[in-house]
């Protein structure tokens, strides 16, 4: 029986990495719901290959060009606007893919768990804002939730349950980013299309510039804090600019455990869509030559200074970790469309952090909250800074 699959974001690197799987094991998977942004032309043409049920595009403005080119399609269901959308969301479903960037997604998220039974989780805010109480509420609804970024799938598949307790600590990797050989004096004249050019993946704006500062890496040790109930002093990060080796536990015993693979999304995402069982798909293989000149070393936080403003959040709870997430894409936000200099983004982050009082996240609710005030005030810093 073929399960049923839900793509929040379909049109995007996640989503269509996740198609390119279920096209490998089409016996195997049903797309039943496709839901986009604003891409019309992508989502009418994945609307045409797969044929699922329904196809949703939450920019109302392109509803009328979506249904008009999928006219000669009468049994899939269009639709768009937020309602419409969450009725899909109230639908039964055996595997979501969620990989809406931003803080939007958290919403459909909540809506879906009771719904599905897996959720493979590629968006990164979710957790960093509200990851104790969407943990809580998903094994209340005895939803799994899996990532499927590459460095917390890869804890996902050598974390061994059973030895929780006996882990001395959880290692995520980073390459460095574009500026990983870069001096100070470099970084600081560093245009967007600098920051962009990751070594390693092909990835949206957004993330590649946090690719560039390490707050990507400095998030991901907050995502990793909650989805593996992790102590923050057991977490690390390291750089390791080869990108084959993607987390690793040690166990108390001295064991070392580490999941590796050549970068391709498709591989953490096919253990999000068949868990328990593991996929054949078509993969590079890493040779002996490859290995050969493996590196690990222990970030600069000094020229990295996002990486150490994480590390000190994530001890302080999850409203600090709100605060932080929205500081960070307001800066961001300014260096790649209004010509804030990029070392600014960690200035305007730690004035931020330094101007308001930490929070009690106790509801969703809370979670707004936070992020709202945090955004006001980050908006406010900037202006200092332009």
């Amino acid at each position: 029986m073929q399960k049923e699959v839900l793509i929040l974001g379909s049109t995007g690197s996640i989503g269509e990495s996740t198609l390119r799987v279920i096209d490998q094991h089409s016996d195997k998977f049903k797309v039943k719901t496709l839901i986009a942004k604003s891409s019309i032309d992508k989502l009418v043409k994945q609307a045409r290959h797969y044929l699922p049920q329904n196809v949703a595009i939450s920019d109302k403005t392109g509803y009328k060009s979506l249904k008009k080119m999928l006219s000669n399609l009468p049994r899939i269901n269009v639709i768009s606007g937020e309602e419409a959308i969450n009725d899909l969301l109230k639908e039964q479903y055996d595997v979501t893919i969620a990989a809406i960037v931003g803080m939007e997604c958290l919403q459909p998220i909540i809506k879906v768990i009771p719904n599905t039974k897996i959720l493979g989780l590629a968006n990164k805010e979710s957790i960093v804002c509200a990851g104790s109480l969407l943990m809580d509420f998903a094994r209340k609804h005895n939803t799994k939730i899996i990532p499927v970024d590459s460095e917390h799938n890869a804890i996902f598949q050598v974390f061994e349950k059973k030895n929780a307790i006996k882990i001395n600590r959880v290692i995520l990797t980073a390459s460095g980013g574009p500026f990983l050989n870069r001096s100070i004096e470099e970084m600081r004249t560093a245009k967007p299309s600098d920051a962009v050019a990751h070594p390693v993946w092909s990835m949206g704006a957004k993330i590649s510039v946090d690719s560039a500062t390490l707050m990507n890496k400095g998030l991901e040790l907050i995502e990793a804090r909650y989805l593996f109930d992790i102590e923050p002093s057991r977490l690390e990060a390291v750089i390791h600019p080869q990108g084959l080796v993607h987390g690793l536990i040690e166990y108390a015993d001295g064991s070392m455990l580490a999941q590796m693979s050549l970068p391709d999304m498709c591989t953490p995402i096919s253990s999000a869509l068949n868990y328990p069982e593991r996929l054949d798909i078509k993969h590079r293989k890493i040779t002996w030559e490859k290995l050969s000149s493996v590196q690990f070393f222990t970030p600069d936080e000094t020229k990295f200074k996002c990486l150490k403003l994480a590390k000190d959040t994530l001890k302080s709870g999850q409203g600090r970790c709100i605060q932080l997430n929205m500081a960070n894409e307001i800066a961001v936000n300014a260096f790649l469309n209004s010509g804030l200099p990029f070392l600014k983004i960690p200035e305007i982050i730690e004035e931020v952090l330094n101007s308001i009082s930490n929070l009690s996240i106790k509801t969703i609710e809370d979670v707004f909250a936070a992020a709202q005030g945090a955004g006001a005030k980050a908006a406010e810093v900037l202006l200092t800074k332009l």
